[in-house]
């Protein structure tokens, strides 16, 4: 048999080999033993009502014996619709921090004002300038990128980000160079 012919024949064998094993379901393994069974009769799960779903249940978390831990709490990341800067300004603001909270992250605020663009959701563009207006100064609404650049005061942010017509709230994109300093 030449070369050739023998890998064939060992990659074809090796192939039928794992096809068996996957399709004969050596591959799955229980993740828990089996319980041993007892002279005891077990109750039968509760038929769940046919309602076109399949009937999965989902795994328990596993305890440790003597481990008792407290539940985690989620850390409170503020509003979704603004991003995580403008939440922490928000968060700053109220603790009467917000001028340090933007000069270490060189963001200027002016009278408690801090400039943002507000993305509108599709075809409302309209209403998202007119809220924008209304909680703070609107300066340039650009159609081709349905956002709005405006400067609002930072204790209006989450009144802004509450209505329907914004989809996001962020600061506005600083324009930087590609060319290395001299």
């Amino acid at each position: 048999m030449t070369k050739l012919a023998r890998n064939l024949f060992i990659t074809f064998l090796s192939i039928i080999l794992i096809l068996s094993f996957l399709f004969t379901g050596c591959a799955q393994t229980p993740l828990q033993p089996e319980p041993a069974a007892s002279s005891t009769p077990q109750e039968s799960p509760p038929a769940a009502a046919d309602n076109g779903t399949d009937n999965v249940t989902k795994p328990k978390p596993q305890r440790i014996e003597g481990v008792n831990l407290p539940p985690m709490p989620y850390p409170d990341k503020g509003n979704p619709k603004l991003n995580t800067f403008l939440n922490g300004l928000i968060k700053a603001e109220k603790q009467g921090e917000a001028e340090s909270f933007a000069r270490q992250r060189n963001v200027k605020l002016v009278d408690g004002k801090v400039r943002v663009e507000v993305e509108a959701m599709p075809g409302q563009l309209d209403a998202a300038a007119n809220a924008t207006a209304a909680l703070g100064t609107v300066e340039i609404i650009s159609l081709t990128l349905n956002a709005i650049s405006a400067v609002v005061p930072i204790m209006n942010l989450t009144a802004l980000a509450e209505e329907k017509s914004i989809r996001f709230i962020r600061q506005p994109v600083s324009p930087t160079t590609l060319a290395p300093d001299k």
